[in-house]
Parts: C-alpha cells; structure tokens; sequence
C-alpha cells in the first residue's frame, strides 16, 4: 500500500504549520471579535475540541465553560502528543480520521482551517463524527467572492501571502460541506474585517512584491473579492467571514 495524500497543502511540510502555531505569530487565533463570536454560539459542556488548533487558546477562551479542551494539528512530530498552552495536542498525520471516537465531544471548533485542505469535506465529516447527538460544531472561516475570476485572484494572492493556503471557499460552499455532513444549521453570522495590508502581510516573506501587485490592482480597480483600495497612502483591503453554527441532531 503506498503512502497515503496528507489532507492538507501537499506543497507544505508539516513543520511550516508547527512554526505559526507559536502564540506570538498567529494573530488571527488572538482576534477578540472572532473569539467573542464563537462564545455566543458554543454553548458549554464536559469536553471541548479545536481541530486544526494552531497555539491551542481556546483553553484560556472557553476552560470555564469545558472542563478539558482537546486539540488536534500539524505538528513537525506528526506521532507526537504535545501540550500548547496547557492542551493536550495531537499531530495529525496523512489519515482522515481523527483520532478519538464517535460522539466524543460535546462542541467542535473549526477555525481558520478550511482553506488549508484539499478536501475540506473530509474535516467537516469528522468534526461530524466526533461531536455527540445534540453537541454543538462552530465553523469559523474567510469566505471568497462567488465570481470565479474574483475568487481565482483572491485565492492566487492569499496563496502568495501563505504558502499554507488552499483554497478559501464560497459562503456557499462551507454551507453545503456542514449540511452534506449531516449537521443541523441553527445559525450564520456574516461580517467583514478591514485590515491594513502590514497587518494582513505580517508573516509573508513576499510582502514587498506584494505590495506592489496589491497596489496596481488596487489602482486598477480589479476585483479581487479583497476590495483593495488605496486610503490616505494606506493599502487596505476587507476580509469577509462567515461563522456556521450547528448541531448534530440527536439520534431518535
């Protein structure tokens, strides 16, 4: 039997991932508004699992409502059990199952995670699995413009930005990956992040030329589903999210 296609960005090597999950260089897992977003939807419970964890915060978010928060990521041990932040970690390898049982969790949290696989229906299925009859799954993700052209360029220059990226899907998209999961949507919050470009690039080793791209498309005024403009000399550009909150209905 051959080795099988790791799920995420067969481009990247797992120690790309393990390198951004340090606290101090993944601002986007420290967002106040997102955090915020995700406590009004979680609920509360016995056990609590954040796939694709990055620096494991959640303990620190949610340990008042959970009594023992789990995390499963890419790690450069992809065998080893780590502890981030106080949360037992576990390296995910080239499988696409989880690595606990059915019905295990009383909440899910997927954040920031979708765009980095291949097949995120795979993730979405598995949070599925992994979450109790009645458990609660929070889908939290940057969605991309429905024009293809638009949403082919914004992935292009995401993909320079992070060499970890995918694919950012439609609003649609993630929509019909929770439902096809077999879980029960009760609620979506859609909102839009404006972010200086030096914030959006911080960790890029292309943020020079991409600045000089971003810019010309700004002046331009191409879509690039990122609404790029030019503000007091400043290149800004919006992010749109979409937070999927759902349950997997309790078994009859």
């Amino acid at each position: 039997m051959g080795p099988v296609d790791p799920p995420w960005n067969p481009k990247v090597v797992p120690g790309d991932f393990a390198k951004r999950a340090e606290p101090g260089t993944a601002p986007a897992f420290r967002d106040r508004l997102v955090l915020e977003r995700i406590r009004r939807h979680i609920g509360s419970g016995m056990s609590l699992l954040e796939v694709a964890c990055g620096p494991a915060l959640l303990k620190d978010e949610f340990g008042d409502r959970f009594e023992t928060v789990a995390g499963v990521d890419l790690t450069l041990d992809l065998t080893a059990h780590r502890r981030r932040n106080g949360v037992a970690t576990i390296g995910l390898t080239g499988s696409d199952e989880l690595p606990y049982a059915s019905g295990t969790f009383d909440a899910v949290v997927c954040r920031l995670s979708l765009r980095h696989l291949a097949d995120p229906a795979v993730l979405v299925g598995e949070a599925a699995r992994v979450l109790r009859p009645g458990g609660v799954a929070v889908v939290v993700d940057i969605v991309t413009s429905d024009d293809p052209e638009a949403a082919a360029l914004h992935n292009a220059l995401e993909s320079l930005r992070d060499p970890r990226h995918v694919r950012a899907l439609t609003e649609s998209a993630i929509l019909a990956l929770v439902n096809d999961a077999g879980l029960r949507i009760e609620t979506t919050e859609r909102w839009t992040q404006t972010v200086r470009f030096e914030d959006w690039a911080e960790t890029s080793e292309l943020s020079e030329p991409l600045q000089v791209i971003m810019r010309k498309l700004a002046l331009l005024g191409v879509d690039t589903g990122m609404h790029l403009r030019i503000e007091e000399g400043a290149l800004m550009l919006d992010q749109p999210w979409l937070l999927v909150a759902a349950d997997r209905p309790a078994i009859a």
